[in-house]
């Protein structure tokens, strides 16, 4: 009676083992136990966060909408090289602040880098029109052109933004690195465009506004995760086409795994 209990035994042993097998439930739970490198996305809304976060999935993601937008914050767990890593995507909306801040006040120590993406003032609202003061600047003018105006508001709240989290994480003994990764490259891309817009992130108000995340190695990066007209009536640059899309992505995934390497 006791043998023919042990081989049942048995042949349920091996029955779940190689269903574990099938499933790879061994993998996963070694995966689970190993401490993965964390990354942390921030950024203003509309700057192109998620669609920074799927193109570290696959090379050329689908356009998200600008309706669709993230509302709590998100893990995602990613292959970078031979890394596997956490991608947590914060919410970037004025009214979503508190949901922000307990995410970033949420990382005490761990942080391989911070992604702070901006784009150079094209933000994709769910409203093409923002008031300021008593004026109302649309984000298009009428010659599929990007409204200056708009492109100068939203470089400053970008800006403004910084607040939120410098003096939280920059601080090298929680985080590793921090990229300034200007996005829609697409909309701006020339040769002397490319000039400006680095010097607007590597120099002047947006340095001075990371105050103490200076100390964080900090490096930028222009970056386009999928060409898109502005507002689906902009002007996409004639300078931009595939191949520096790809170059750009390189260099970007480059920055990232080094980051990954010094954690």
């Amino acid at each position: 009676m006791k043998a023919h209990a042990i081989g049942e035994a048995g042949d349920l042993f091996f029955d779940l083992a190689e269903e574990a097998a099938k499933r790879k439930w061994f993998q996963r739970a070694i995966d689970l136990m190993r401490s993965k490198p964390r990354i942390l996305v921030l950024g203003q809304s509309g700057t192109g966060k998620s669609n920074v976060v799927e193109s570290l999935k696959r090379d050329l993601p689908q356009v998200i909408d600008r309706m669709t937008r993230t509302e709590y914050a998100k893990k995602h767990r990613i292959s970078l090289g031979k890394s596997l890593v956490d991608v947590i995507e914060v919410p970037g909306q004025e009214d979503h602040k508190d949901r922000r801040l307990g995410a970033i006040y949420g990382m005490k120590t761990g942080v391989a880098a911070i992604i702070n993406v901006v784009s150079y003032g094209y933000h994709e609202r769910k409203k093409d029109v923002v008031l300021v003061g008593n004026k109302q600047i649309p984000a298009v003018c009428a010659d599929g052109s990007a409204n200056t105006d708009w492109l100068a508001h939203h470089r400053m709240l970008e800006i403004q933004a910084l607040g939120e989290w410098v003096d939280v994480l920059g601080d090298r003994t929680v985080v590793g690195a921090l990229v300034t990764l200007a996005s829609k490259a697409d909309l701006w891309w020339s040769e002397k465009q490319a000039e400006q817009v680095e010097a607007e992130y590597t120099s002047g108000a947006y340095l001075k506004g990371l105050g103490p995340a200076g100390n964080l190695r900090p490096s930028y990066s222009p970056y386009c995760a999928v060409a898109h007209r502005f507002y689906d009536r902009g002007l996409i640059s004639p300078y931009f086409d595939d191949d520096v899309r790809r170059s750009l992505r390189t260099n970007f995934l480059r920055i990232l795994l080094e980051a990954i390497g010094r954690t």
